[in-house]
């Protein structure tokens, strides 16, 4: 098992669109409390719902990277015999105050929605008040921060039923976004290559045209889906089709960036991306567009080089650092003296691709993470960065992207996401043992 991932820290929360109605009011923090409880976010809630066989333990395996059955531990934190609830999640039958854990990634914590979806009106009475009752706790390590809301296309003729009506027009989930995700899409591959035998291709030929057709398919489910879906009272914030799910070490990229960006506070999209550990890139590419992207619309007057890499390591998984109780120190990385966005983009990049390497060298070196050593582990990165060419290739590579669209802010940062992780350092140097 790979070693268990550092901390992120954080330095602010910010609101990036405000809620309607009055359930704002209800059931979100102020910015003054949310700063102050934001330190104390040990690890993200999912509660993940759907109808039985929806493929919803399989997603929660390749999210956590893992093939094992999860933890489970009621909500006083004792661990449950799971002998006694083997299978439960996908049966859909234990107590929605259960918390399921993965070994491989303890930072994730699950919530099952308990099998209200076979018809039960006290377990759906039960699943509304724990929704109700999450996102209105006033410290955020106990609210639910998302809600993965699992509808299988294998079974296309009966994919909205009483239960998806029924949950999207009375529960009312407030601040916490609901991410409606289609499972099982692969199935419809067998739909496809049946319609085109059915316009008299032959099996092989309907096999080598059946992946565009398939794609076809499932956006016309989509569509469906979303249209009914949308008519409801509380519609979910956003749609997406999972692929590929059935195999080990399925991609989960977009399944955490849809659902980073359906939250409302930045703090919490920095606790989703640097609890995740298997992709990297992604932190590199949320470290970019937000944090970077940021400082670059502030302009020159606000933005302090030193103070830059605390901001981009939000979105990484290291351990807290508190702001005066422990410092670190990363060199200007930039060989430009002027315009400012160019310095600025220089120095971000290779902030981005030392902290990147900074935690992959931590877990090469046995998941050490003691503080008086990540100094002594960003200077030895820093000098590598520098004398392998690496920098000097980021350099070349910022400069032109710069005279392409240095006017632009959103396309500019685009293409630092690309620079960055084309130049990830652990992708090309091995460390010495």
């Amino acid at each position: 098992m790979a070693p268990s991932s550092l901390r992120s820290w954080w330095h602010s929360l910010r609101h990036s669109r405000p809620l309607s109605g009055s359930v704002a009011s209800n059931y979100r923090l102020d910015p003054t409390e949310a700063q102050r409880q934001i330190d104390r976010i040990p690890r993200f809630r999912i509660l993940v719902m759907g109808r039985a066989n929806a493929g919803k333990t399989t997603i929660l395996q390749r999210v956590c990277n893992t093939t094992d059955q999860p933890e489970i531990f009621d909500g006083k934190g004792k661990k449950v015999d799971t002998g006694a609830v083997r299978g439960s999640l996908e049966r859909g039958y234990h107590n929605i105050e259960d918390e399921l854990v993965f070994k491989s990634n303890p930072h994730f914590v699950f919530h099952d929605s308990c099998g209200f979806e076979a018809g039960s009106e006290a377990e759906f009475d039960e699943m509304k008040k724990f929704v109700t009752d999450q996102a209105k706790a006033m410290k955020l390590e106990k609210r639910i921060h998302a809600i993965w809301y699992c509808i299988p296309l294998n079974e296309s003729h009966r994919m909205v039923m009483a239960a998806e009506r029924k949950f999207f027009n009375e529960c009312d989930t407030g601040h916490v976004p609901v991410i409606v995700l289609l499972t099982k899409a692969d199935t419809l591959n067998l739909d496809a290559v049946q319609e085109l035998m059915r316009k008299g291709l032959t099996v092989d030929d309907a096999m080598k045209e059946a992946p565009e057709v398939e794609k076809q398919l499932q956006k016309g489910c989509l569509e469906k889906i979303r249209g009914w879906l949308n008519e409801l009272k509380f519609p979910p914030q956003s749609y997406l089709i999972l692929t590929g799910m059935e195999q080990e070490g399925a991609d989960c990229e977009e399944l955490l960036k849809c659902t980073a960006n359906a939250l409302t506070e930045e703090g919490l999209q920095g606790l989703l991306i640097s609890s995740q550990q298997s992709n990297l890139g992604l932190c590199m590419e949320f470290a970019i567009m937000k944090t970077l992207k940021r400082s670059m619309n502030k302009g020159a007057d606000h933005i302090q080089l030193d103070g830059l890499p605390y901001g981009l390591g939000v979105w990484f998984p290291f351990q807290p650092i508190k702001c005066g109780s422990y410092s670190f120190s990363i060199p200007t990385l930039s060989m430009s003296r002027q315009p400012f966005l160019l310095v600025l983009a220089e120095h971000a990049i290779g902030c981005v691709i030392v902290l990147e390497y900074l935690f992959f060298q931590l877990q090469v070196k046995d998941g050490s993470n003691k503080r008086k050593d990540l100094q002594q582990h960003l200077t030895e990165i820093v000098r590598k960065y520098q004398k392998s060419g690496v920098q000097n290739t980021v350099i070349e590579n910022i400069a032109v992207a710069f005279k392409q669209h240095g006017e632009s802010v959103d396309d500019f940062c685009t293409m630092l996401v690309g620079i960055a992780q084309a130049n990830q350092i652990c992708k090309t140097y091995f460390l010495p043992q």
